[in-house]
């Protein structure tokens, strides 16, 4: 399909065009509206959320509004009424978080308004965390979606689905903790060193999907992007078997960003101590790192066509007698494999995102919380200069 894969940010109203001249029919990852849902309690509301629900329980796809079809096939650029499209989108945000449950994360909404057009596309992401219901009028219906559109998924589905829903989080995790066994074996040649290290997993659900393949060569046009988050200096850059990496290596600082091919990135650094002090962990400046550079990873992700949610996974390695603080603030462990934490929307705000997996940070060093937000959660500097 030609919106598959492409940033929905990207999609311009020619796009649009090119798929009714080529007339992209129907099916299980598209679907053309010619006019927007009005209330949720009518029947075009409630055909709006079978929609949404039925990509979100199969494999994701483009819900197109202002584009009439027949029998399947796009045959005309209608465009949309909209007084103010940003209204308009909170009203359909609501009728989804209204009408949907659980709750599908990663949905985007997003009106191309061109040469006095109005569209408006609604990308659903396949979810692992389905199946999600339809709640209408007191009345719980499952949907999924095949080439023939939506349809209502029978119990034997249902079961497959939640089961589904459950080995999702495992291979998450698995992924996690095979990666750690390998670079702990040494089979990740560019940290191959000893003393402290960060490891940063961010783990798209939809990098699972058997279909989820990107096309890395596209990340070396623009190698500033996946630079080693870490450090600066002098970089390099190699294809590998799971994707393309670029590393720093010398004397002091190694550090390196591995773009997996299923869209997963993974990034690892020597923790250095900006202070000279070498039983000190620089916790402030992990965390500044951290905050100014995961934008641009996001960004690479967001590029590809990737959805959220995406989860965030932290391991900081090699801790033992390191300090946070005073000698009263020792890090309780050796390593710390931190709570993932999931970012729903690529408009979430890092500092709140991030600020559980610094608390827990904190808390392993015998503080109440991270000491770089104030009592309201907002970020400060912190008194404590370590």
């Amino acid at each position: 399909m030609p919106l598959r894969g492409k940033s929905v940010d990207l999609i311009s109203l020619q796009d649009l065009r090119a798929i009714v001249a080529d007339k992209v029919l129907e099916g299980k990852t598209i679907e053309y509206k010619e006019a927007l849902p009005r209330r949720q309690k009518d029947e075009a509301g409630k055909e709006f959320l079978r929609d949404v629900s039925s990509f979100a329980n199969a494999a994701g796809g483009d819900l197109i509004y202002g584009i009439r079809e027949k029998n399947g096939e796009p045959v005309e650029i209608k465009g949309l009424q909209i007084q103010n499209t940003d209204e308009e989108r909170l009203r359909l945000e609501n009728m989804i978080r209204d009408g949907i449950e659980p709750r599908i994360p990663g949905i985007t909404i997003r009106p191309i308004t061109e040469q006095g057009i109005t569209l408006l596309i609604i990308r659903i992401p396949k979810s692992w965390s389905q199946p999600h219901a339809v709640t209408y009028r007191k009345h719980w219906r499952f949907y999924s979606r095949n080439s023939g559109g939506a349809y209502a998924l029978d119990v034997p589905e249902l079961r497959t689905a939640f089961v589904l829903s459950e080995t999702a989080s495992e291979r998450i995790r698995n992924f996690r903790a095979e990666r750690l066994n390998r670079i702990a074996a040494g089979e990740v040649d560019v940290i191959a060193y000893d003393g402290p290290r960060i490891i940063l997993h961010l783990i798209p659900l939809m990098a699972f999907d058997p279909a989820a393949n990107y096309p890395v060569s596209a990340l070396d046009r623009d190698r500033n992007l996946i630079s080693p988050l870490f450090y600066g200096g002098m970089t390099d850059f190699r294809y590998n078997f799971e994707g393309i990496m670029s590393y720093t290596m010398n004397e002091k600082l190694r550090s390196y960003t591995q773009f997996f091919r299923n869209g997963i990135v993974e990034v690892g650094a020597r923790i250095f101590n900006t202070n000279k002090e070498p039983n000190i962990f620089p916790a402030t400046w992990f965390e500044d790192r951290l905050l100014a550079n995961m934008p641009r990873l996001l960004l690479i992700q967001k590029s590809l066509g990737i959805s959220p949610p995406i989860f965030v996974m932290l391991s900081l390695l090699g801790l033992r007698d390191l300090k946070l603080g005073d000698d009263y603030h020792v890090l309780d462990r050796d390593s710390l494999i931190l709570p993932e934490v999931m970012i729903d929307s690529f408009d979430n705000k890092l500092e709140d995102s991030l600020k559980p997996i610094f608390d827990a940070v904190w808390n392993s060093a015998n503080w109440p919380k991270c000491m770089s937000y104030d009592e309201s959660g907002r970020r400060i500097k912190p008194q404590i200069i370590r």
